[in-house]
C-alpha cells in the first residue's frame, strides 16, 4: 500500500507537470527512490544510483503511527445474518514523504519546487473518486480498495533538517517535505467468527425470575 501511495503521487504530480509544455520534456521527471543514494559511498563508488540524476525523488523517510485512530472496532457485523467477525483492527500510519529536486541546474531546481508546491496546493487529498488508483507492478494483497491521502506541507526546523540530511550521508539538496496522514493498512484475514449477543439473561436472586435485557447489536 505504502509503494502503491507513491505511485499514484508521483503519477500525479507527473500529470501536473506536463502542463508545462514549454519544457520540451520527454522523458519521466517524477521517480520514486532513496534519494541517500544520489552519491556514491566513499568505499562504494560505484553505488551512485544516476535515476536520480535531474529527477523529482519521492523519498519515505519516516513512518509513524496514528495513535489517535489507534482505539478502532476489533469487529464487523454481518447483516442479515447474526454473526461477528473478530479481526485485528486496523493500523493507521502517517508517512512522512521528502520530495526532493535533484537538478544539475539551481534555477531549475528552483522552478521544480515551486511547482511541486504549487501541486500540492491545488490537490492536497486523494481518493478512488477524484484520481485513478495505480496497480501495475503491485501484488494485488499490497492494493487498496478505496483510499484517501491527505497530504500536509511540514517544514522541519534548521536543526532537523541538518540531522535529516547527516543521516541520509549526503549533503542538502532543494527539497520540501509533506506528511501523508492517516494511510490505514490492513491484511484481510478474520481471526474468528461469532455469533452476536442479543439478550442478557439475568436471574434476580430475590425472586428466582429470569429478566431479559436486550443488548444492542454491536
Amino acid at each position: 500500500m505504502i509503494l502503491q501511495t507513491l505511485k499514484i503521487l508521483s503519477n500525479e504530480l507527473e500529470s501536473f507537470l506536463d502542463n508545462f509544455v514549454e519544457d520540451g520534456v520527454d522523458s519521466k521527471r517524477v521517480v520514486i527512490g532513496n534519494i541517500a543514494f544520489h552519491e556514491g559511498e566513499k568505499y562504494r563508488p560505484n553505488s551512485v544510483d544516476i535515476t536520480t540524476d535531474d529527477k523529482i525523488v519521492l523519498t519515505v523517510v519516516r513512518v509513524e503511527e496514528e495513535s489517535i485512530l489507534k482505539n478502532n472496532a476489533h469487529y464487523t457485523k454481518n447483516t442479515p445474518l447474526t454473526t461477528v467477525d473478530y479481526h485485528n483492527p486496523k493500523v493507521f500510519v502517517n508517512l512522512y514523504i521528502l520530495i526532493t529536486c535533484n537538478s544539475f541546474l539551481y534555477e531549475n531546481a528552483m522552478t521544480y519546487l515551486s511547482r511541486v508546491i504549487r501541486f500540492f496546493q491545488s490537490k492536497n487529498v486523494f481518493t478512488n473518486q477524484n484520481t485513478s488508483p495505480i496497480v501495475s507492478g503491485i501484488n494485488e494483497l499490497d492494493q487498496f480498495d478505496t483510499f484517501k491521502l491527505l497530504m500536509e506541507l511540514y517544514s522541519p526546523s534548521f536543526e532537523e533538517s541538518n540531522h535529516l540530511w547527516s543521516m541520509m550521508g549526503g549533503k542538502q539538496l532543494p527539497f520540501v517535505m509533506y506528511k501523508l496522514r492517516a494511510l490505514d493498512l490492513e491484511f484481510k484475514t478474520i481471526a474468528k467468527t461469532g455469533q452476536r449477543v442479543e439478550e442478557i439473561h439475568v436471574v434476580d436472586e430475590a425472586s428466582g425470575e429470569t429478566i431479559i435485557v436486550t443488548k444492542e447489536e454491536p
